[in-house]
């Protein structure tokens, strides 16, 4: 007996062992399970952490097939021909080991609003939340997909947005007849802020528009202080800086993306660009995750200094108008299009179907930026202050430049004349008539210059700025007709010390005609660029600015700017005028044949990894684009190389004069101009660079790698090849081929 009560102790011990590790191990994979994303089998159910996601379908077409849940509105999009599924939000956020606080509830959001008291607009600053983790949501099926109210009810303000599949791409559609508000404004709105974010073990990158294009390596460790965030077409101009951060690009395509696992995902804002911001987030031990989205600027919140007790007060900009939405299209691709060259086709072919984008005829050309005159301020007798004007480069020395470049070889010339009229080289006043001036010789040399460049096939482009001013006249007044602030403050441009940033105190500043007033600006100088039978002009900084005018009496939002531009720059183009103009934003390229001062590069974020010519890969074969001045870039010779890379034409800064004559004036970002001192190497860059650009000047893009280190491989439609090495050493490539030190060179592939 007392054996068996031995014997029976023992099983006891044994069994509650078993129930123990059995308990433990149930413990174990509970918290496993709290860790990991579990897919029930058999059905379309997601356990995410707390959050038990079941997705159905709501819509397909031949490419593409949206799964919703109905519950909290979350979706995915799948790729049909690779599989590829892109979640709205990361379905793996619950085992992320890296991010944290606001930010991790970021991420699993589907949209971040910024807001601010309407009572404490002045003193407070704008406030955030987010879809996870402040707001509800009421769910509804639509056409081709599903409506989402997102309702943060402790702030009173609710709103819906569409994702819908359409023929070819996902629509996701902010309606802002459905934003409401009480006590607390909508400021901004972060649509689908982690839309195919890659984790901290995924491989890919973010394509960012930043300047020429720059990718960022997912999972690249660097930490900055703020997340990459840029304006689309620029820095509000009404918004004044005292000083700049950074000399940065800007942003001129609304179109981003995300790479990986051979699949791309694309994003182009259609509807409400120029309120836009375009930012990215890339993993670090602070972020686990990759992404890159899109901003909505509902309104602006504008600051400006008391002088009383030197503190900021703050007001707010009214609401973007002119929209019925903010919408951004989403397209997915795979293969070799699931790059960023694939993109850039891909963008253009949006251009092509949906704005009117066309392929022009284009002869490449040798470009001459050339300086007429500027207006420095004098005295008489040193007692009557007066204005000199101070000749550059007069009509009769523009021709004399002209020829000694072609006798130099370079026998594919445009003469882009800036300064040649009105006040020269810096507005005073508006132009309101194509006029030469008698400080470079008057109409007759001007008549001269002109039927010397028709004889020897030079293309005469008149450069102007319709834009910026320093005093009223022509029919435009500062007080009525320039841009103001939200505190009614009329505009003032000034120039920034290019070592620090802040402004030249002794440098004239300019304002900026309001949006309103340019369609009479434009339509008037338009008539007399017809009467001097002028056939070529350049618009300058109209491909450069996007800004809003907030004086009451002629406001005008940011958000219509592009459909003005796009109505002035039609006039030009039905009156027979080949428009071309610096910078280029996309509302402007349908309309131009050339855009001028394109950068090579990026803006240079820490974030940044690789710099691309995604700029250039659109416009190749179908639109004329330059480099920025090349003596005036921080190294000309990459420039020249950057520019046979990405099938840039040629842009020189020239003048007659000596460059010393600028020493000491606001001008002096033109050093070096003198046509003397470079005409020489700009003749052997030519002759090598030439005879490439007459053979692909009409061609696609079609792939753009880095083939070694620091060497770049362009390819074009009809075949032929150029490797680009920036290297001070040869580089042999996988071909056989040798690339020179600081040299290129081109084959046809298969030849």
């Amino acid at each position: 007996m007392k054996q068996f009560s031995k014997i029976f102790r023992i099983l006891l011990c044994l069994m509650l062992s078993v129930v123990l590790v059995l308990s433990m191990s149930s413990i174990a994979m509970a918290d496993e399970a709290k860790n990991e994303e579990v897919v029930l089998e058999g059905t379309n159910t997601i356990v995410n952490g707390d959050e038990v996601v079941t997705f159905e379908p709501v819509a397909q077409n031949q490419g593409m097939a949206l799964y919703a849940d109905m519950s909290n509105g979350y979706f995915y999009l799948e790729n049909l021909v690779s599989g590829k599924k892109w979640y709205s939000v990361p379905i793996d956020s619950d085992i992320d080991p890296y991010t944290a606080g606001k930010n991790y509830t970021n991420l699993r959001s589907q949209v971040v609003i910024e807001y601010i008291s309407a009572s404490e607009v002045a003193w407070s600053s704008p406030q955030f939340a987010n879809s996870y983790s402040d707001a509800s949501f009421e769910v509804k099926k639509v056409s081709n997909g599903i409506c989402v109210t997102y309702v943060f009810s402790a702030l009173g303000i609710s709103f819906d947005v569409e994702y819908t599949l359409q023929n070819g791409y996902l629509d996701a559609k902010l309606r802002l007849d459905s934003i409401k508000e009480d006590e607390f404004k909508v400021i901004s709105v972060n649509v689908l802020p982690s839309f195919g974010a890659g984790n901290w073990e995924a491989e890919g990158y973010l394509f960012v528009p930043d300047g020429s294009g720059a990718l960022v390596t997912f999972n690249n460790k660097i930490i900055t202080t703020t997340n990459y965030k840029a304006m689309v077409y620029g820095t509000e101009a009404t918004t004044v800086e005292e000083t700049k951060k950074t000399n940065t690009e800007s942003i001129r395509l609304p179109v981003f993306g995300t790479v990986t696992e051979n699949n791309a995902l694309m994003g182009v804002i259609t509807q409400g660009d120029a309120v836009s911001y375009i930012t990215a987030v890339n993993g670090h031990d602070r972020c686990g995750y990759n992404a890159v989205s899109s901003i909505f600027q509902y309104r602006f919140v504008q600051s400006q200094l008391n002088m009383f007790n030197k503190k900021n007060v703050n007001m707010l900009a009214s609401p973007a108008v002119g929209l019925d939405a903010y919408t951004v299209r989403y397209y997915v691709l795979d293969g070799d299009k699931a790059n960023y060259t694939g993109m850039a086709s891909a963008y253009r072919d949006y251009l092509i179907k949906e704005k009117g984008f066309t392929k022009k005829t284009i002869t490449p050309k040798f470009h001459v930026r050339t300086l007429g005159f500027y207006e420095e301020k004098a005295s008489f007798l040193g007692v009557i202050p007066y204005t000199k004007k101070v000749a550059l480069t007069t009509y009769s020395e523009a021709m004399e430049i002209a020829k000694d470049l072609t006798e130099s070889g370079i026998d594919a010339l445009s003469l882009q004349y800036f300064g040649w009229s009105n006040s020269g080289i810096t507005n005073k006043k508006i132009p309101n008539a194509a006029t030469p001036v008698g400080t470079l010789g008057g109409k007759k040399a001007f008549a001269s210059l002109v039927d010397y460049c028709k004889q020897q096939q030079c293309v005469l482009v008149p450069e102007v700025d319709l834009l910026t001013f320093q005093k009223n006249g022509n029919g435009v007044r500062a007080n009525k007709d320039a841009a103001r602030t939200v505190f009614g403050k009329v505009v003032r441009r000034s120039e920034y010390i290019l070592s620090n940033y802040v402004y030249k105190l002794q440098s004239d500043v300019t304002a900026l005609v309001s949006p309103t007033k340019m369609d009479k600006v434009f339509t008037t100088y338009l008539e007399s660029l017809k009467k001097q039978g002028i056939t070529h002009v350049n618009l300058g900084n109209f491909g450069d600015y996007c800004y809003a005018n907030y004086y009451l009496k002629d406001e005008q939002n940011r958000s219509l700017f592009p459909q003005k531009a796009e109505e002035i720059l039609k006039k030009y183009n039905d009156a027979g005028i080949a428009v071309s103009v610096s910078g280029g934003n996309a509302y402007t390229l349908p309309y131009v044949s050339r855009v001028t001062d394109v950068p090579v590069c990026s803006s240079g974020y820490d974030m940044f990894d690789i710099d691309v010519p995604f700029y250039q890969i659109l416009l190749h074969g179908y639109v004329s684009y330059t480099t920025k001045p090349i003596v005036q870039t921080a190294d000309p010779k990459v420039t020249y190389l950057a520019a046979v890379e990405n099938g840039s034409e040629l842009l020189y800064n020239g003048m007659h004069e000596e460059a010393s004559e600028l020493f000491d004036t606001d001008y002096t970002r033109f050093y070096g101009s003198t046509w003397r001192l470079w005409k020489d190497t700009a003749a052997e860059q030519h002759k090598a660079y030439y005879p490439l650009q007459a053979k692909v000047a009409d061609q696609e893009i079609i792939a753009h790698t880095e083939v070694a280190e620091k060497v770049y491989l362009t390819k074009y439609a009809n075949g032929v090849c150029v490797a680009v090495n920036y290297n001070k050493t040869d580089v042999v490539l996988e071909n056989g081929k040798t690339v020179g030190a600081l040299n290129f060179i081109e084959w046809r592939e298969n030849a």
